[in-house]
């Protein structure tokens, strides 16, 4: 039994090792996720949050993100959550990025029934 695990340890270790590739190229290297040529950027629009009513057991929509977007700007300069099913304001975030896209502030505003007050900002030194 002993003399199986081991065996069957050692094909794995071999076989995990063949199907490496024989060298690694600056492309290897390369975040995954960045963007090539040929790939369209897909940004998101809104995004809904889901509740589970615990007595009926029905998924319910609780809240939507909205995301807003500079022109030509990959990153979301506000997203705004509104409460559902009334789309009420709830609270919002506001982006600012340098020219390469580094983040470089945060603010957090709640609302308070009328407009918007500022609750948390941060700042970021790339």
């Amino acid at each position: 039994m002993k003399k199986e695990i081991i065996l069957a340890a050692a094909l794995m270790v071999s076989a995990l090792a063949s199907s490496q590739p024989d060298h690694y190229d600056q492309n290897h290297w390369r975040h995954r996720f960045q963007n090539r040529p040929d790939e369209k950027v897909q940004r998101l629009d809104s995004v809904i949050g889901v509740i589970r009513e615990n007595e009926t057991g029905l998924d319910v929509p609780d809240y939507v993100f909205i995301y807003d977007y500079d022109l030509k700007k990959d990153y979301p300069k506000e997203v705004t959550r509104l409460d559902l099913p009334e789309r009420a304001n709830s609270n919002r975030q506001l982006y600012l990025y340098t020219p390469d896209g580094f983040k470089t502030r945060y603010l957090y505003q709640v609302w308070d029934g009328s407009n918007w007050k500022d609750f948390m900002l941060t700042e970021y030194t790339p």
